[in-house]
């Protein structure tokens, strides 16, 4: 198996790289150079004092029986030595005295959800919105719903591409212009997909975080479901959450559009009887509300997002 170096020497704690953000420049000087020879020069002139008077003081850390001559010598080659060394350290110009990339880059991740009720609207121009807020932001993946895709557009068009980024879809199972979801993510990203197929427009990945398992489950669920429909939805939500359980993930998240309401989500919104489920089935598998996103449309409130995880001590930022 293939071992990145840099990624090694980071976590064994050397690391040396010229081009790293993450190293502080240590520009040479004659004084500081001079400093560190007085500095020696003392330490020195302590060790022969302290083994001239080591009769004296025979508790001294210094003590040795070897011959003085002996023992001077080797504090002479000790010394100049140690200070050759410091000044080869000193005119690379980017040691680091704490070596490794910047600890704002390590153990974080970022990701975006947008419902944006469809990519077709406005000749693809909420495309060209998403790749400009993301060239700010610059995501490691990005959760898209009611996308209105189709066979009529392949993953690999122009119009819906973003540079850098592969695709994932799950389009409406009707193949009409209606609901599905996508998920961009970076090339660079190690992300595996679950093929689970219990539920429809739905994408259940996975990423590796510093050697944790951390899941994903993306979906969009229509709000005309009819009660039949809703219970086998339910059905196949519970395989998917169970099977995820099972591989006893460090970090989870479920996030879409549920069209679901709950009070236990706002105090101010009515309890739908899809939300009273999607609450209940959620708090079975240990996940917590994290985000919810209302939008105020034809007089009335209804959410656009949930977000649920199974870790409550998360730190993240919301964009509306």
């Amino acid at each position: 198996m293939p071992v990145n170096v840099i990624q090694y020497r980071s976590e064994i704690g050397v690391f040396y790289n010229r081009s790293s953000p993450g190293v502080i420049r240590y520009n040479f000087s004659i004084k500081k150079a001079l400093v560190n020879f007085l500095i020696n020069c003392i330490v020195l002139l302590y060790l022969i004092f302290a083994q001239l008077f080591a009769d004296q003081f025979r508790h001294c850390f210094f003590y040795s029986r070897k011959a003085f001559s002996d023992i001077l010598l080797n504090f002479i080659l000790t010394f100049f030595g140690m200070w050759y060394l410091q000044l080869l350290l000193l005119l690379g110009g980017d040691i680091h005295t704490n070596p490794g990339p910047p600890q704002s880059a390590r153990h974080s991740f970022s990701f975006l959800h947008w419902n944006l009720n469809s990519v077709f609207s406005h000749n693809f121009s909420k495309i060209s919105l998403l790749t400009s807020y993301n060239s700010i932001h610059k995501y490691d993946f990005i959760c898209l719903a009611e996308t209105f895709l189709n066979s009529d557009i392949l993953s690999d068009d122009n119009d819906i591409a973003i540079p850098g980024y592969s695709l994932l879809r799950s389009d409406h199972p009707s193949n009409s212009r209606r609901g599905g979801v996508c998920l961009y993510y970076r090339q660079s990203l190690p992300l595996k997909v679950l093929d689970l197929n219990y539920l429809d427009e739905c994408i259940i990945f996975e990423i590796n975080i510093e050697g944790k398992q951390c899941f994903f489950l993306l979906n969009y669920r229509s709000p005309s479901q009819s009660p039949l429909e809703f219970e086998e939805y339910l059905t196949n939500f519970q395989l998917s959450l169970d099977v995820i359980s099972n591989k006893n993930p460090f970090l989870f998240f479920v996030i879409g559009d549920f069209n679901a309401k709950s009070t236990s989500w706002c105090k101010n919104d009515s309890t739908t009887n899809e939300g009273r489920e999607i609450e209940s089935m959620t708090s079975q598998f240990g996940l917590h509300l994290m985000i919810l996103f209302y939008l105020y449309a034809n007089n009335y409130f209804t959410n656009i997002l949930n977000i649920f995880t199974n870790i409550l001590t998360i730190s993240y930022d919301v964009w509306v």
